[in-house]
């Protein structure tokens, strides 16, 4: 369609003159019905509920999450309290102070989510920002992960949108570069009076987002004092635990006959006569250990009226000792005492196993949940011995301890679910979480891991068996250059579920399996890390 000049003459004849083609705006949409959101990120979000006290993929919860991962640094350590301890058998003072780490090497690539936040703002509602147009060039600026890109449209909202695309087919490549030229073609122009809008927006986006990121950083910097705090506590209980240990084992070594040096403990006692202590073994196995939550197993010595602790070598079996010899100090070929606890759904069932150390060295008990007598009946006859040799006692701190390793448990789910929604957000660099163990005073720095070593790792365990990633392969097709032929989201939906994705008529997948005839197997056990490692593999 054209606009034309109305032209009339002396004699009040009309005519049309100076033909132009009538302006095509945009037309804008509420900036709150777009979506502004990586593909995938909202079902992601979904799949991992419930996440504290959430159960409703809320968009307040889906657009806070995506916020929170502008300032959600996965290379940052996590600690966790070691609730691992016991007595140091081992001779090794730092077995005590194990400090878990958990660290990522994920430097940002893509669109800061706090831009995003920046731009979901009423004063950008009269822009081009605000159209279904842009919405559909946003999904392409997050597969691009150019940043630069997408200021370029902010910073130009007063020019039309095609001269924008132009300039984004010129800062990417590839595929990307062809869906932007082809962007640019549909020669788009701008909302109406966008250049007024846009002079009175110099300047705001910067201000914007830059208070957006000090917003941001303020509620992150809130959550990890509460962390940090949370830790300190987590820790003194663990510390206040620990001194309760040292005092169970001065009692025990004393009682041998032991003292305290620096090299350690040493024998004071050189007599020539035969002690009536030694060093044994004991191993128990608890058969049904499998159907409780906690289980726990004591050995009480009577003649010394103390215990220890035994240490789980898994769920079923406990040995005395450290890791390596199973062995401790025990009174020689006296009367023992084994007790086995067990938790499930808050009740708690216990055993007592009788036998003599030295003669009996391997046990094997069952938990009867209709045990008759409680175990503070059945401990009774130990009742008054000191607070550190009391079983009821340790149990009390165990129970401490499983709360803090219940609450870091769930805090690691978290952070592995986080750092699925990070890649997302920041799709262009793999990003493989690793699970780091150190002894206080080591000096721990992020590891960084190559992304195709590990994508090649992956890809020989996973998928060589039919393709390689150039030349002739032995089943399917070969994968280098797939990141160029197929989009992220879809290679995630089909390498996790090929077989759903083709009997759903997905046209691409449905053209492979006539190509190929067969199915591919199934593969939803990889999370989007490890496809991402093995694409970055297949196309280094």
């Amino acid at each position: 369609m054209q606009r034309y000049r109305e032209l009339r003459d002396a004699e009040g004849n009309m005519e049309w003159v100076d033909p132009q083609p009538l302006e095509n705006y945009l037309v804008t949409v509420d900036l709150a019905l777009l979506d502004f959101l990586p593909e995938g990120f909202a079902e992601e979000v979904q799949n991992g509920l419930p996440f504290r006290g959430h159960t409703v993929a809320t968009s307040d919860l889906i657009d806070s999450l995506y916020y929170s991962l502008s300032v959600h640094e996965s290379v940052k350590a996590d600690p966790r309290v070691d609730t691992r301890v016991n007595e140091p058998y081992d001779g090794d003072p730092m077995s005590m102070d194990t400090l878990v780490l958990a660290a990522t090497y994920n430097p940002y690539c893509g669109i800061d989510p706090a831009r995003i936040k920046a731009i979901r703002s009423s004063e950008f509602q009269r822009t081009f920002l605000a159209t279904r147009e842009f919405e559909a060039r946003l999904q392409w600026l997050f597969q691009a992960c150019s940043s630069q890109a997408f200021d370029y449209y902010v910073h130009h909202l007063d020019e039309p949108l095609w001269k924008a695309d132009r300039e984004a087919s010129q800062l990417v490549s590839g595929r990307l570069k062809e869906r932007f030229e082809a962007f640019a073609e549909q020669r788009l122009t701008n909302v109406k009076d966008g250049a007024q809008y846009a002079q009175a927006l110099q300047g705001f986006y910067e201000k914007r987002l830059k208070a957006v990121k000090a917003e941001l950083e303020a509620a992150w910097e809130k959550v990890q004092t509460q962390r940090a705090a949370q830790h300190k506590a987590d820790q003194q209980i663990v510390d206040q635990y620990k001194a309760l240990l040292f005092k169970r084992e001065t009692y025990r070594m004393e009682t041998y006959g032991f003292t305290m040096t620096e090299a350690g403990w040493v024998n004071i006692d050189r007599g020539t006569l035969e002690k009536d202590w030694t060093s044994g073994t004991l191993e128990v196995r608890v058969a049904n250990a499998a159907d409780f939550e906690r289980v726990y197993a004591y050995v009480v010595y009577p003649s010394i009226r103390s215990l220890f602790r035994l240490n789980p070598e898994s769920k079923e079996r406990f040995y005395v000792g450290d890791a390596t010899t199973h062995e401790m100090l025990m009174p020689r070929r006296a009367p023992a005492l084994v007790v086995t606890i067990g938790y499930r759904n808050g009740d708690s069932t216990h055993t007592l196993t009788r036998f003599r150390t030295l003669e009996e060295t391997e046990l094997s008990v069952v938990l009867d949940p209709t045990h008759p007598r409680s175990l503070a009946d059945d401990l009774a006859p130990y009742a008054n011995y000191l607070p550190e040799n009391s079983i009821q006692e340790d149990l009390r701190w165990m129970k401490k301890l499983d709360e803090i390793e219940q609450r870091q448990q769930v805090r690691c789910a978290e952070r592995r679910w986080l750092h699925e929604l990070h890649t997302i957000a920041y799709p262009c660099r793999v990003s493989i979480l690793i699970e780091q163990e150190a002894f206080r005073g080591d000096t721990v720095a992020n590891q960084e891991i190559c992304d195709q070593d590990f994508g090649e790792a992956l890809f020989t365990s996973e998928c060589r068996g039919c393709h390689s990633v150039t030349g002739q392969s032995p089943v399917g097709p070969a994968l280098a250059g797939v990141t160029q032929r197929r989009s992220p989201e879809w290679l995630m939906k089909f390498i996790r579920h090929p077989q759903a994705t083709i009997e759903g008529g997905d046209p691409e997948a449905v053209a492979l399996y006539e190509r190929y005839r067969q199915y591919m197997p199934n593969a939803s056990y990889l999370t989007r890390s490890q496809i991402r490692a093995i694409l970055a593999y297949v196309e280094k």
